[in-house]
């Protein structure tokens, strides 16, 4: 497998998700969610205290990218987190469109964000889903000449 795309992938996912945290975390500053037209966190303790963990899971993925026994594992829970959020944000944006205006008081930005944010989420599981069918296509011919 490829390490240093494999590595670049998982990068780009902790800081990804190091800037989720981080909005995250802030989300008892609602000028900057009203800048953003994304809904207020009520109460903002839940995201901030989600934040941490989406932190630590940022730190995770950059630190463990690096080592070759762990990226396969790694990038398979990502994938699998990553789609799970996906499928979930899809969700909202599919079923509750209109009422993330009207309940909620997401703008047009706040959309287009929301929309980015998919497509990353999308991206990042595909781009990990690869990591692990390219290092089990790897293994298996070993295994062939092996038995």
């Amino acid at each position: 497998m490829p390490s240093d795309r494999a590595r670049a992938i998982l990068q780009a996912d902790a800081v990804f998700h190091g800037l989720l945290g981080a909005l995250l975390l802030l989300g008892s500053w609602n000028a900057l969610y009203e800048a953003l037209q994304l809904p207020r966190l009520q109460p903002a303790l839940f995201a901030q205290l989600g934040a941490t963990a989406v932190l630590a899971y940022a730190f995770v993925l950059w630190t463990a990218a690096g080592d070759a026994r762990l990226t396969v594992r790694l990038a398979l829970a990502a994938a699998l987190a990553n789609g799970v959020a996906l499928l979930l944000l899809l969700a909202w944006l599919v079923g509750r469109w209109e009422a993330l205006r009207e309940n909620w008081g997401v703008g047009g930005f706040g959309k287009g964000l929301l929309i980015v944010l998919a497509l990353v989420l999308a991206g990042l599981t595909v781009a990990q889903a690869w990591i692990v069918l390219h290092a089990r296509g790897e293994r298996q011919p070993a295994a062939r000449l092996a038995g």
